[in-house]
């Protein structure tokens, strides 16, 4: 994530000009699709999203590390309407992979929970026993919990959205 506007405007051109960032400029251009999706709990646009991310980023999928970067990099457009953005937050009893606040209460506070060929019934569950969302109580708009999962069988992407 890079904090500064500025940087990250010069950023954002250095890629979008680059023949080198082509796939990672493509990615970013789609992100704000994957953001709306989310939003709007429209698991099957997520999973589309994600699988080109996954696919035009780094090409590989059986590791966690790059499923996690293929995540964070399709994301990327939420650092324009979320304030706080917090990788594995500690919750005591595990860690939430990725929780994201937004600017301002008309925006669902999203909790994002990463797995790899596991269930996300199962993942739900996870999120909700271990409270990854409790953190949020100060905030006053929506939170939506979501898992992302991976299944290196398939090389498909699964995602389920809950709002609480």
């Amino acid at each position: 994530m890079i904090s500064n506007y500025e940087i990250r405007r010069q950023w954002i051109t250095v890629i979008k000009n680059s023949k080198k960032y082509k796939k990672q400029w493509e990615a970013i251009k789609d992100s704000k699709d994957l953001l709306e999706a989310t939003i709007n709990m429209d698991s099957e646009r997520v999973v589309k999203a994600l699988d080109r991310s996954h696919e035009l980023v780094t090409g590989r999928f059986n590791s966690s590390e790059t499923l996690q970067s293929a995540i964070t990099l399709a994301y990327y457009s939420t650092t324009d309407y979320y304030t706080i953005i917090i990788k594995e937050m500690d919750r005591r009893k595990g860690y939430a992979d990725v929780v994201m606040i937004p600017k301002d209460s008309d925006r669902s506070a999203l909790v994002i929970e990463l797995k790899k060929d596991k269930s996300e019934g199962k993942a739900i569950n996870e999120i909700k026993e271990k409270h990854y969302f409790s953190d949020l109580k100060l905030y006053k708009g929506n939170t939506l919990l979501v898992v992302i999962n991976y299944d290196s069988n398939t090389k498909e992407h699964k995602c389920v959205i809950e709002r609480i």
